[in-house]
């Protein structure tokens, strides 16, 4: 399979080889090789030889290659849909809504790009006014929980913009991307602005080190965002986009309406197979009747909650995680937890062998000594008890991430407590925490970002502000200063 584009020419990787399976079934997908490190300094290349003219092209015309693209998506849905929950193993209704916010983030990206980096006049007589100009070359390194929806945020607003782009997938999504990047060569976007380079972190370092480049737009974990930033440390001229995770909480707390707390306790935990970085990580909930009547139907909802494949009848609730291998490192950590003392409400297991479907996991933690503040990207929600609300508010700010906190109640004034209190970038009341808009800025604060928030926001980091004073003729002030 040719998975790495140059210059509008799909070529074989020259790297290693690389098998892709199913992780809902386990059967072999696709067997390719990686773009080698030549090809991804060759990609940086073409890409900036790309850039002036991109940079040129009236916006208008960069503006109708994106309308153009957003329809090919909606043209080709119904094939997008069976790719992603293919590589990745998610229903086809979810892979359905990813092509659609994939859709709908165009139309956004554009309004976000005319509000917030166009040509401002300051007064009348345009003779002062601010714009905005496009960076260079981008290399976008994307996840793979949305292989098409994320990535898709941060190339539309930079191509928008002006800037050039090179794409290296997740390894684990490298057909999604194809599809992806071949809309956007049809749509109009020419061959040497968009290149896509598949491969895995070796080919992501080698991208990363070209000094031509002007910055990095990176979804993914904190560990891998730390060492990106520290790569770029004392080069302030790049522009890095660093989306990551979070340790999110969520609390339950003075509710008469438990059903609804825990319907949307299990969508915001256990979503995406919990392979969100909004996902909720942390419920806290009151040590009191209260508290175990939450356990209770959290716990009935778990036993009847269906994980399958994205071709089961009836529709499943919860597809695979992205891989075997990923579902046995999960199984490690939740294992780790139960010997540190975590009292296990709901074990998670393989339900399929050499594949990545697990059953939710429900542990209590409330009685450990010491909790990592990690991220664990699997349906794994752990839960903390506390015996008033000043203390669930100061355990969820018991983390170094602050990505998204929610908390589900009749009381809004406690909301007004918790909105001002909690430290998080997204904070949702009686919402679901995997519940964003793309109409707004997302992001945190933390090690979940470096206040470079994406969505409606991601125009900002897409271009910079240029600010002008002109007259159009060249002549001597009236009022000269002393002595010239």
């Amino acid at each position: 399979m040719k998975s790495v584009l140059i210059n509008g020419l799909w070529q074989k990787g020259e790297g290693k080889s690389y098998t892709k399976y199913n992780p809902a079934t386990g059967e072999e997908i696709f067997s390719t090789a990686y773009a080698s490190e030549q090809q991804a300094i060759m990609a940086v290349g073409i890409a900036k030889q790309s850039f002036k003219s991109w940079k040129k092209t009236p916006l208008s015309e960069r503006i109708t290659a994106l309308e153009k693209y957003a329809s090919l998506l909606a043209d080709n849905q119904q094939a997008l849909i069976k790719v992603i929950a293919q590589e990745t193993g998610k229903p086809y209704w979810e892979a359905e809504i990813e092509v659609q916010s994939a859709i709908a983030k165009i139309a956004i990206s554009i309004t976000a790009f005319q509000q917030r980096t166009g040509t401002v006049l300051i007064n009348q007589d345009n003779t002062m006014y601010y714009q905005h100009q496009a960076h260079g070359i981008f290399v976008v390194l994307g996840p793979y929980n949305f292989p098409l929806h994320l990535p898709n945020g941060h190339i539309v607003p930079a191509l928008l913009a002006g800037n050039t782009i090179v794409f290296k997938p997740s390894e684990y999504t490298t057909q999604t991307a194809m599809f992806m990047i071949r809309l956007l060569l049809i749509a109009g976007v020419p061959s040497g602005v968009i290149q896509l380079v598949s491969g895995d972190a070796i080919i992501g370092n080698a991208l990363i080190s070209e000094e031509d480049i002007a910055g990095v737009l990176f979804t993914g974990s904190y560990h891998v965002g730390k060492k990106i930033h520290a790569k770029f440390a004392g080069k302030v001229d790049k522009i890095l986009a660093l989306e990551m995770g979070g340790n999110n909480p969520l609390i339950i707390w003075e509710t008469k309406n438990i059903d609804a707390a825990c319907y949307h306790t299990m969508v915001s935990a256990y979503l995406t197979a919990g392979q969100r970085c909004t996902c909720a990580r942390r419920l806290i909930i009151p040590d009191d009747a209260l508290g175990d009547a939450i356990i209770q139907q959290i716990s009935k909802l778990l036993q009847k909650i269906s994980v399958g494949t994205p071709d089961d009848h009836p529709d499943v609730f919860m597809g695979a995680v992205i891989s075997y291998d990923v579902a046995q490192q999960i199984l490690q950590k939740q294992q780790k937890l139960i010997q540190q003392g975590a009292m296990v409400l709901h074990q998670s297991i393989l339900l399929r062998e050499k594949t990545g479907l697990l059953s939710p996991s429900l542990l209590d933690v409330s009685k450990m000594q010491s909790i990592p503040d990690e991220e664990i990207f699997a349906p794994l929600l752990q839960i903390y008890r506390v015996s008033s609300f000043d203390m669930a508010i100061a355990k969820a700010n018991q983390t170094k991430y602050g990505l998204a906190a929610g908390l589900l109640s009749d009381n809004e004034n406690l909301f007004n407590l918790f909105s001002q209190d909690v430290r998080a970038g997204i904070i949702n009341f009686n919402q679901p925490l995997t519940g964003a808009s793309s109409q707004a800025p997302f992001g945190g604060i933390g090690l979940s970002g470096n206040h470079r928030p994406s969505a409606f926001y991601a125009a900002d980091y897409c271009a910079y502000p240029v600010a002008s004073i002109k007259k159009n003729c060249l002549e001597m002030p009236q009022n000269k200063l002393p002595s010239l």
